[in-house]
């Protein structure tokens, strides 16, 4: 093998690896690996080649392969345009929040309650005084109950029972031949 195809040799397996033949350029590739004066340095290449040879893309290749790539393209458009409809969405329901906290904040900020009273101090002391004594009324009257319950235990339980029973069965307890 003469230096030029030998020169010639090293370009054709450069661009073969660098994916850049073409079909012409693979032939005159595998004629110059087939020559039986090849150095012994391109055997690797030689093997490499004959290999890359026999695998050969089945018929329709090229076709499903060009639909394969159209439909990765045509739902990669659909993903961009869902993307800028869910970040349409997604900034307006960051501005509704924005205008929701601001609208609290404002209202909490420049809302100020009238804490003052109409009344004079006499008139509240005499109305706390009414409030506290009302408090203390119905507090005795629920001692009252208390210590009314504690000197007729029996008659407190049987009443108490007597309103489960009602409630759970629906069923009346007779005491001493009295329904309650």
């Amino acid at each position: 093998m003469n230096t030029d195809s030998i020169s010639r040799l090293r370009a054709l397996l450069d661009g073969y690896y660098a994916g850049e033949t073409s079909e012409s350029d693979e032939l005159e590739l595998q004629r110059l690996l087939a020559d039986a004066s090849l150095p012994s340095e391109f055997e690797p290449d030689r093997r490499m080649v004959s290999a890359m040879s026999l695998l050969s893309p089945s018929d329709g290749f090229e076709k499903r392969l060009s639909d394969r790539i159209d439909l990765l393209a045509a739902e990669e458009t659909r993903r961009q345009r869902l993307s800028r409809h869910f970040n349409v969405r997604l900034m307006m329901r960051v501005a509704a929040s924005l205008i929701v906290a601001v609208g609290v904040g404002v209202s909490v900020f420049f809302y100020k309650p009238d804490y003052g009273s109409d009344l004079s101090p006499e008139e509240a002391y005499l109305q706390t005084e009414y409030a506290l004594a009302v408090f203390a009324d119905a507090l005795n009257k629920g001692c009252d109950g208390i210590r009314l319950t504690e000197s007729q235990p029996d008659e407190g339980v049987q009443k108490a029972l007597a309103s489960i029973g009602i409630i759970m069965e629906g069923n009346d307890i007779v005491e001493n031949d009295k329904t309650i």
